[in-house]
């Protein structure tokens, strides 16, 4: 309990290099991480005030990098693939098309990230960004928009698959061409 007004807080933090499972086992004793990677630089600069009014009073801004990262428990690619159903060429869910020499990719119960990196301003109880760029070997995704501090996902994002995968999905879809970028990768707006 707080007797009278809380102090205000001022943090200007930079880091580097920075084994990500370690720290949030720290951070959170007894759990397992859900994410694990390096982190490769943060640059945190934030103010607000403690306690019960901090989600609110939180102001600042904060830039990050990750690589050689893993989600665990959840396939990113193919649970977008799997969710992709309202597309006139398709009967069902777009991962039934996913040719069979491609579906281990999509097996494993976690999603490889070779590189994440964005930047954040905090404000209102959220956190608001306009370049989150993850790289793995299947997809690149990009988003904007914010993350609530009670983890409510407000954003905008984009995927779109290696050419690779991009043209194995088309030679069992042919019609999925058309969704190609320049680049030859099948992109969806998420």
């Amino acid at each position: 309990a707080y007797l009278g007004a809380p102090e205000s807080f001022s943090t200007k933090l930079k880091l580097s290099r920075i084994q990500l499972a370690p720290l949030l086992r720290a951070l959170k004793p007894g759990s397992e991480p859900q994410i694990s990677g390096t982190l490769t630089s943060a640059d945190i600069d934030l103010s607000g005030q403690p306690g019960p009014d901090l989600k609110r009073t939180l102001r600042g801004r904060a830039a990050l990098a990750v690589k050689d990262a893993e989600l665990k428990g959840f396939n990113l690619a193919a649970k977008v693939l799997q969710a992709v159903r309202d597309l006139p060429v398709l009967a069902g869910p777009l991962y039934a098309a996913v040719p069979e020499n491609e579906r281990n990719s999509l097996a494993a119960n976690r999603t490889d990230i070779t590189s994440l990196s964005a930047s954040f301003s905090a404000a209102d109880g959220s956190l608001r960004t306009q370049d989150l760029t993850a790289e793995t070997p299947l997809f690149r995704l990009r988003a904007q928009g914010s993350i609530g501090l009670d983890a409510a996902l407000n954003l905008n994002a984009q995927i779109a698959f290696r050419p690779g995968f991009s043209a194995a999905l088309a030679g069992k879809v042919k019609e999925l061409k058309y969704m190609f970028n320049p680049q030859g990768e099948f992109e969806l707006q998420l």
